[in-house]
This record gives C-alpha cells, sequence and structure tokens, in this order.
C-alpha cells in the first residue's frame, strides 16, 4: 500500500522552506519538527518525547510528522474517547497545516479511522486496511486491559502500520500503555506531551529531544494571563461569582465559556443542574456516564452553550480557544489536573481578557492544591509569567529563578516575608540561642553548619534564607538542577526562657539549632501539659478539631484514635472518653480580645476579624495558627504564646480538662518489663534507608529494652530491630526531655502509604509515633508522660486462649531444645523440603509443627506453608479450604515450662505484623513472592491447591486466626496472683487482634507437663 502521506509529501510546506505565502507555523512547532527530523537520521530506536505546552499545537506536529516519515498507515494512540474524536476530525482536513498555510493540496483521498473495541482476530484488522490514519485508545489495543472473560487481543500482522504517535503521553509509564509501545517496538514511536514526566515521577520511555519552555510561550502570544480569584464562603458564592466574570467576558468576546471542575459524576450532574436553573447560564455536565459528549464539547467551542462541568479525566484534551473561566468547586489535587486547566486557560482567545481561575479560600488554602501548584512552579518556572496570582499564592516568586536575572538573597526585603504562624517550642531554661549575624566574629558563622543568609529581624529575633539545589521531578538522575528556598525564624522573648522556631525544611533546621544552641541536648520541646497552657486563656473557644490517642488498650469499640471535626467538638467527648484518652491535637476558633488581637488575628498586622484561631499538637510541641503574619506581628505572635505558656495557672485545655492528661515524668521509677512500637506501625507497612544514597526498604520493627538499669533512670537504651534488613539500631530515650538520640537519628523512616513526602530522622520519627513502656501491670509510659491504665484481669482466663490442637512437645521443652531441625541452615534452592518435612526425624518444636497439622489436617484441601524469613508472615500459615480457614503460626522453643514476660513477648510483636495480612490479597501475592525469593519459604503441603487458592482468592471469603506456639508457656495461671505483666500482656493482645475480626489461640505445653 502507497499511502497518503508519503504520496503528497511535495504538497507540505515544511518548517524553513521557502514559500510564496507568509507561513504561520509557531516557534515550538518548527523546534518541534526540526528535532524530530533531527532524531530521524540517527539510529537511535527507542522512542522520542516531544513536550510541547498544552494548546501548543502538537497535533499539527503530528501531521508533520506523518509527512516526513512518509508514513503509509499511522497509528495514533490517545487516553480518551473524547480526544479519540477530536483527533481525527483534525486528520480528517489537516486543520493545523491548513491553519498554517502548510499545505496546498487537498485532503480527498485521507481516509482517518477510529478503532474501537477489541481485536481477536487478525481479519478484525482488514477493515483498516484503507486507512491512513487509525486512531485507537490503549483499552482498545492492550492486553493488560482486557476483562478476564474476554478473548486474547489480536495485533495486527507485522507491517501494518508504519510509524507510532501517542498523544498525551505522560501515561506511557502505566502498564497498558508500556504494552502498546513494546507490541509496536519494530516501528518509529513519537511520543507527545505537555508533561515530559508522571505524577509518580516514573520517568517516561524513551529520549526526550524537545522541551518547549513555558515563558518562551508566554512571551511568544501562545500563552497569555491567567489569573485568581478567591472568595469566601460556600457553592452559591463560587456560582455567583463564576456568573459575574463571565457576563462581562461575553460583553466583549461573546465565544468566551467556562469550565466547572469538581471531583465526581453526581456532583457534576447536580452542578449543571444548579447553573442551569439558578443562573441564566446554559451548561452541560462531561463525564463517563452521560451522552452525547461529543455534541456538547463542540456546542462549547462554538460558544452554543457557556460551560461544561467535568471531573478529572474530561479535563484532558479539551480544546476549547475560547475557554478564559474556571471554577474549582474541588480544586485539582495532582499536578497533571492542574497544569491541564492552567494550559487550557492560558492559550491566548479572540480578545486580550485574561482568564480567571475562580476558587474559595478554603479551597486556596488546601495542602493539596498547594502541592499542585507548586510542583507546578517546580516543573517550569515560566508558570510564574501566565498564572502569577495563583503562583504566588503559595511561594514567593523569585527573580533569580527566571531567566535573564539572579538578584544575590540580600534584595529580598524582611517587609515582604510573610510565614505561615506556625512554630516548634522549645525550653532554654539550661542553654542559650545565640543570635550572630551576617558579619559576627562568633565561630558558628561560615562554619561546615551553614546558615545561610541572615535576615534583618526585629530584636529577639533571627532568621535565614537556605538555598539548596533539586533536581526537577522528572530527572532526579540527570545533571539539571534549580534552587530552592527555605526559610528559618527563631524567636525567643525576653525573660521567657523559651525558643520559638518556624521552618519550611526540618533537615536544615536540625542544622542551624545545633550550631547555634549552647547544649543543645538541654533544649528540650515544651510538650504535653505545658503546652496546653496555649489553649486556656482563649477567649470563648470553639473547638474545630481534636485528635485523641487512646492510652489504654485499644480495642474495636474504644480505636486507637479518634478525630472529632465540626464546629463545636467539644461537646463530642464523651464521659467515657475522658478515662481512655488523651489529646494529641487540637484547633479552636476564638473571640479576639486584648492581646490575643496582635498575635493571632488572620491578619495580624492590618485586621478587624472578631475571630482567631490556634491549635497545638502536643507529641510535636508545635502551635499555629491558620494564617500568615510579617515579621513584627510574627514576634508578638511568639510573645503572646510566651506569656501565656509561663503563666502561673493549671495547665489543661478548656472543655477538654477531664481527658486524661497521664503524668508528665522526669524518671523511670520502675524499670520497664516490656516496650512495644506505637501500635499502627506493627501493622502497616514502614521503609527504612540507612543514608540519603541508599534506596528505601520495606521491613518490621521490633523494639528491645537494651540495657538493665538502676531506677530511678532519666534514661533508658534501647535496640531497635529493622527485618529483613538485620540491624540492630541503638536508641536512647530520654523521659524528661521526651527525646531519643543515638544512631537512631542516622536513619530516615518512612510509612509509604501515608503522605509520599513524609519522611523522617529516625529520632524525629519515633517522637512522632512514641513506644509504649510497660512499666507495671496497670501502667504505661509514652510521650513522656505516665498513665495509669484501667485493664482488669479480673475476668481474663488465659486458659481460654488454648487451641484444641496440642502436638506432642516430647523432648522441646528443656534447655537443649531447638526451634528449627539441624538441617535447616543446609537448605538451598536444590532442597526439596516436603520430602525433608517427611523423611527426616522429628528433632525440633518446627518438626513437631509439621507433623502434628499435617497429620490433623492433611489432604487434598489443605495447605501448609512455611514462611520462615527475615520479614516473614508468619513461621507456618495454614489454608484449610473445606472450612475457609486461614491460621498463622509463631512458633518458639522452650527451655522451660513456666509463666515468663520473655515467652510471649516476641509472639506479641509478631501477631500484631501478621494482621496486615488479614483480609487483604497481599497475603498469596507475599507468599508467592517468598516462594520464589527464598528457599525457606516454600509449600509444604497441598502446592497445586495452593496454586489454585492464588487464582481466585478473595480475602472476606476466609476467617483468619492468628496462634502463638511456645512449648513452655504455661496458660493455667490467675493473672492477678503474680503473674500480672504477662497477663496484661496477654489480654492486650487478643483485645488487639479482636479489632480486625481475627481470632487469637495459643499453644503450650501437654497436659501432663503442667
Amino acid at each position: 500500500m502507497t499511502g497518503f502521506f508519503s504520496t503528497n509529501t511535495g504538497r507540505v510546506t515544511f518548517p524553513g522552506e521557502q514559500s510564496d505565502d507568509p507561513l504561520s507555523y509557531w516557534n515550538c512547532q518548527e523546534g518541534a519538527y526540526w528535532a524530530i527530523k533531527a532524531h530521524q537520521t540517527t539510529d537511535n530506536a527507542a522512542p522520542a518525547v516531544v513536550s510541547l505546552p498544552t494548546g501548543g499545537g502538537k497535533t499539527a506536529v503530528m501531521m508533520l510528522a506523518a509527512f516526513e516519515y512518509g508514513a503509509d498507515r499511522a497509528l495514533i494512540i490517545v487516553p480518551s474517547d473524547a480526544i479519540r474524536t477530536q483527533i481525527k476530525e483534525r486528520f480528517d482536513n489537516l486543520s493545523g497545516l491548513n491553519k498554517a498555510d502548510a499545505f496546498s493540496g487537498t485532503t480527498d483521498g485521507l481516509e482517518v479511522k477510529i478503532h474501537r473495541g477489541r481485536p481477536t482476530s487478525e481479519e478484525a484488522w482488514e477493515e483498516y486496511s484503507d486507512a491512513d490514519v487509525v486512531v485507537s485508545t490503549p483499552n482498545s489495543i492492550s492486553e493488560p486491559y482486557a476483562n478476564a472473560d474476554e478473548d486474547s487481543l489480536v495485533l495486527p500482522p507485522a507491517g501494518f502500520f508504519d510509524l507510532l504517535l501517542v498523544d498525551e503521553a505522560h501515561h506511557t509509564p502505566a502498564r497498558g500503555w508500556r504494552y502498546v509501545l513494546e507490541s509496536f517496538d519494530d516501528i518509529p514511536q513519537l511520543l507527545f506531551t505537555a508533561t515530559p514526566f508522571r505524577r509518580e515521577d516514573q520517568p517516561l520511555p524513551g529520549d526526550l529531544i524537545y522541551h518547549y519552555p513555558i515563558k518562551k510561550a508566554r512571551d511568544e502570544g501562545i500563552y497569555h494571563e491567567v489569573g485568581l480569584e478567591t472568595v469566601g464562603g460556600n457553592s452559591d458564592k463560587l456560582v455567583d461569582t463564576a456568573v459575574q466574570t463571565l457576563t462581562s467576558l461575553q460583553n466583549s468576546n461573546d465565544q468566551a465559556t467556562l469550565l466547572i471542575r469538581t471531583n465526581t459524576t453526581g456532583k457534576a450532574d447536580n452542578l449543571a443542574e444548579k447553573y442551569n436553573e439558578e443562573t441564566p447560564l446554559d451548561v452541560c455536565a462531561v463525564h463517563s456516564k452521560t451522552e452525547d459528549n461529543q455534541d456538547k464539547l463542540e456546542r462549547l467551542r462554538e460558544g452554543a452553550i457557556d460551560g461544561v462541568v467535568v471531573v478529572n479525566k474530561f479535563i484532558e484534551g479539551i480544546d476549547v480557544a475560547d475557554l478564559q473561566v474556571a471554577v474549582f468547586h474541588v480544586p485539582p489535587k495532582s499536578f497533571p489536573r492542574m497544569m491541564q486547566i492552567v494550559g487550557r486557560l492560558a492559550r491566548k482567545p479572540s480578545d486580550e481578557a485574561p482568564a480567571t481561575i475562580i476558587a474559595t479560600e478554603e479551597a486556596v488554602k488546601s495542602a493539596s492544591m498547594s502541592e499542585a501548584v507548586r510542583q507546578l512552579y517546580r516543573d517550569d518556572t515560566g508558570w510564574a509569567d501566565v498564572a502569577e496570582d495563583l503562583i504566588s499564592e503559595y511561594l514567593s516568586v523569585q527573580e533569580s529563578d527566571k531567566p535573564g536575572g539572579a538578584p544575590p538573597l540580600d534584595a529580598v526585603s524582611p517587609d515582604n516575608i510573610r510565614p505561615y504562624k506556625t512554630v516548634t517550642v522549645y525550653s532554654l531554661s539550661d542553654t542559650e540561642f545565640d543570635m550572630v549575624s551576617q558579619d559576627s566574629d562568633s565561630t558558628r558563622v561560615g562554619s561546615e553548619n551553614s546558615l545561610g543568609y541572615i535576615l534583618s529581624t526585629p530584636d529577639s529575633m533571627w532568621g535565614s534564607i537556605t538555598t539548596t539545589q533539586e533536581s526537577p521531578t522528572w530527572g532526579t538522575s540527570t545533571i539539571l538542577q534549580s534552587t530552592a528556598y527555605d526559610l528559618h525564624l527563631y524567636c525567643v522573648p525576653e525573660d521567657s526562657e523559651l525558643l520559638f522556631e518556624y521552618t519550611s525544611d526540618v533537615r536544615q533546621a536540625n542544622t542551624i539549632r545545633s550550631a547555634l544552641i549552647g547544649d543543645e541536648a538541654a533544649a528540650m520541646r515544651v510538650t504535653g501539659k505545658r503546652l496546653s497552657k496555649a489553649m486556656q486563656s482563649l477567649s470563648a473557644p470553639k473547638f474545630k478539631a481534636a485528635g485523641l490517642t487512646n492510652v489504654h488498650i485499644p480495642s474495636g469499640t474504644q480505636p486507637e484514635h479518634k478525630l472529632l471535626t465540626g464546629n463545636e467538638v467539644q461537646g463530642a467527648v464523651y464521659h467515657s472518653d475522658t478515662r481512655r484518652y488523651t489529646h494529641g491535637h487540637v484547633f479552636a476558633s476564638f473571640s479576639a480580645d486584648g492581646e490575643a488581637v496582635t498575635g493571632d488575628s488572620v491578619d495580624s498586622e492590618a485586621s478587624s476579624s472578631a475571630t482567631d484561631t490556634r491549635g497545638i499538637s502536643s507529641s510535636k510541641g508545635a502551635i499555629w495558627s491558620n494564617s500568615k503574619a510579617g515579621l513584627s506581628a510574627f514576634k508578638q505572635w511568639c510573645e503572646t504564646l510566651a506569656r501565656e505558656l509561663n503563666a502561673d495557672r493549671e495547665p489543661a485545655i478548656q472543655h477538654l480538662e477531664d481527658l486524661n492528661q497521664g503524668v508528665q515524668i522526669d524518671a523511670f521509677e520502675a524499670e520497664p518489663f516490656s516496650i512495644m512500637p506505637y501500635p499502627s506501625l506493627l501493622a502497616s507497612r514502614v521503609s527504612v534507608k540507612a543514608s540519603s544514597g541508599q534506596s528505601w526498604q520495606d521491613v518490621e520493627i521490633a523494639m528491645e529494652i537494651a540495657e538493665s538499669v538502676d531506677t530511678p533512670s532519666q534514661s533508658i537504651e534501647v535496640s531497635v530491630s529493622i527485618e529483613p534488613v538485620g540491624s540492630d539500631i541503638q536508641a536512647t530515650y530520654d523521659v524528661e526531655a521526651n527525646d531519643w538520640s543515638g544512631a537512631i537519628s542516622e536513619y530516615q523512616f518512612q510509612i509509604p502509604d501515608a503522605d509520599a513526602h513524609s519522611s523522617l530522622p529516625g529520632d524525629e520519627f519515633l517522637r512522632q509515633y512514641p513506644p509504649r513502656f510497660h512499666v507495671d501491670a496497670n501502667s504505661i509510659v509514652t510521650g513522656g508522660a505516665k498513665y495509669v491504665t484501667e485493664t482488669t484481669l479480673d475476668e481474663f482466663d488465659p486458659s481460654s486462649l488454648r487451641m484444641e490442637l496440642q502436638p506432642a512437645w516430647g523432648d522441646y521443652i528443656e534447655e537443649d531444645a531447638v526451634e528449627k531441625p539441624g538441617w535447616w541452615d543446609d537448605v538451598d534452592e536444590t532442597t526439596d523440603l516436603t520430602a525433608k518435612w517427611e523423611s527426616e526425624p522429628i528433632e525440633s518444636v518446627f518438626c513437631a509443627m509439621v507433623e502434628t497439622l499435617t497429620s490433623r489436617y492433611g489432604g487434598e484441601e489443605y495447605v501448609l506453608f512455611c514462611d520462615d524469613m527475615g520479614d516473614e508472615i508468619a513461621d507456618f500459615i495454614e489454608f484449610r479450604t473445606d472450612e475457609k480457614q486461614i491460621t498463622f503460626y509463631h512458633v518458639k522453643r522452650s527451655k522451660s515450662p513456666g509463666v515468663r514476660i520473655s515467652y510471649f513477648k516476641d509472639i506479641y510483636h509478631q501477631t500484631l505484623r501478621s494482621l496486615r495480612y488479614t483480609y487483604t490479597q497481599d497475603l498469596v501475592e507475599q507468599l508467592a513472592g517468598n516462594q520464589q525469593g527464598t528457599s525457606r519459604s516454600q509449600v509444604i503441603h497441598g502446592e497445586e491447591t495452593f496454586e489454585e487458592i492464588t487464582q481466585d482468592f478473595v480475602p472476606t471469603d476466609w476467617s483468619y486466626t492468628i496462634c502463638g506456639v511456645h512449648p513452655g508457656l504455661r496458660l493455667d495461671f490467675d493473672p492477678e496472683a503474680g503473674h500480672e505483666n504477662v497477663g496484661r500482656l496477654l489480654s492486650e493482645c487478643v483485645e488487639q487482634v479482636e479489632r480486625y475480626n481475627v481470632e487469637f489461640g495459643m499453644i503450650g505445653p501437654e497436659d501432663d507437663q503442667r
């Protein structure tokens, strides 16, 4: 076949060629074409990535590429049906080239077809044999997107296509998109995007051959100004403002239209109804559940309707020349979505009026919108020239970030610095803070611990701006870097012996404190009861949020945390809560009167507001307000807080005084008999890395008291074990300072399922997730305070936990008893574990368990898995398919029978870690992965049955039990008669497990050994 593009190349005037008529290519289109032409001359077979701004004419560049390559049949991949239809319409008449007066022929012979459905035979491709262009989506041409009941996808025969063009190519790191690229890797591939990296910072496949900066698009008139208008109030105020703004624009440009954004299809329908019924505007909802979407978008382009209401994916690909207003009923929470909207608005309309984003004050202050805009700026600082109001809402844009100018930091006026009022408070009663100046003779200035550029600040304040070089998120392995600026402020109110710290980068602040505090170890955070004084003097407080932490044993009815939000949440604290819970963080609005007006008002320098806000985080030693302030007002706010923290009053929080405050202690009066990690850490993933040069690794955390101490003792040595890294990290806990130190501070920790940017040094991590020291059967110490618990053991019977199953332990309760068989250390990838368990003599606790379980339950419906490795789920996991029962066994050896805390501590830790694998697909996936990764994780019995289970495993169809196995731990003891500590841990473990609808049991000594 000889296609349209190969036979009509001579009718195209390419960029750079002479023409009788002036061409109207944009510079970015010319640059992209020449980059493609240059790439074509190389032997590089990798996909070529072309990055053009949204609205930068990339469809026309695709057309040029088809002619340049002389394509006989091109395949174009797009993410949605809306873009698929749009691309077809443009290729039908080569509108992009005709707009540039670059095509002199006719398109009568050009055949462009849309591909829908999933071809399941080569014959299905025959209907496209006469096409010059086929436009499809990954859903139609990628096997990973097939439903389970669909026939397998059949790709076209080799040579059917000779050019692959991909639009919105920032999706290509996704598995389904990669499948398309890999399926057509024998033909040239050009990937077009406005975002040369994905949200997860995954690199795009291929080589970036061209990127057109946003500032150039602004300078050359492709983009124009996008403003920001914030409104107070609710959705009604947004609607009113949108109507006024659009109506005003339509007076000069009757084609002006608006985009209304929300986050669900139901909300989109409701908003469309609201705009149509309550305003003179005519708008339509456009989403996956509405019909005639293409017709609606075409009517929008023609100006026949005033706007559309969209959700996430329908923003992508909407190409409307006069889109001039975007209304954020729900703001975009990711950078790609934000960039799509701002890019669409920035396209220059028929008149010169700027486009506008309209959002509520609450939306603008949201963390998600803040991060999306910040990443927009980090991606390309040229966005500040396009959307200056939006960018400056979150960032103070420096001229040094823009091409052509780099003023020094001393050009920054302190009068223009307005940080959010949020501080961490330290006590300086036993040390001092050195407020060195830029020209000081102090050895602290210019030392290895760089203080940055020191600002001119009011008396009793010190501040600096530090700079770091950061790589762009899409190029962390490249040489590309840009400057990041961070602000650090310190205030020491006169005669207060308190230090208030504001910082935008905690790690750099740690360095600065270390340099400027005489004895850093003596600078203790102000936490707990003393910090609560900051809330005690508020006038008529109305609590908007209160985080409560359970100081007893969490259970199904009494969870580990409670978060109360609303207008006056103090009324939602039950009497029973006051015994079990202490406050973690609280946030309130209050009446501004007297001294407080200058400290906490919404604009401290010029405010007539009658309402202020304040919040505290007890464990972090933090105080904040939801407003900004200049440096003088910031100082006044800190002075107000200092007076309140030093006031001679009983520490408590108004209306929350009855919560369990615990007792702040300065020493352990009795040696702790156990330490447990923060409860939620045992049932969630934790990642760690030893240094910035290493990668993150998922670990299991366990803790032990490292050394016995003479009491009273202010500090305790703790060993933090992380598996499978195999490291024991030394950590020292100072209970008076509520502070951690030692080697733990050299490690970084994070919870991967939480905020992606939540990594903390080990000492900060343990402060934020404080372990619990058990000091006796009725008390724990955590977060620097001692809490008397309500645990009652009078109705707890340990013997009720005894499982019906009982191995014949024989000689395994003795000094020389072993946990694993003697041949265990010799196991390698060639070992047949099933044969080993069956043929070798029973000589260990492991062997006895295998013999007992397989004898009792073994059959075609039974699976027994041994998962003994550094981060195992359990030593043994059994699946009884006939009963839909899964049991996790944690197995220990015993030297002698008895009731000892050491017999149960490890089982407790491991039991809570197993909880994360109940009611989740991760269980069978992890087991299958472990089986591939180590010779000691294998199916002992029922391998074929296990494979069947993995094929259609539905976690909620099964019941779960966790069983501790210890041949020597007697269960017939009275937990109130000399064994309170063991009883406490056992009962606590049972309550923790039952929170997850999981059973807990124990296998101890045989009857004749008790």
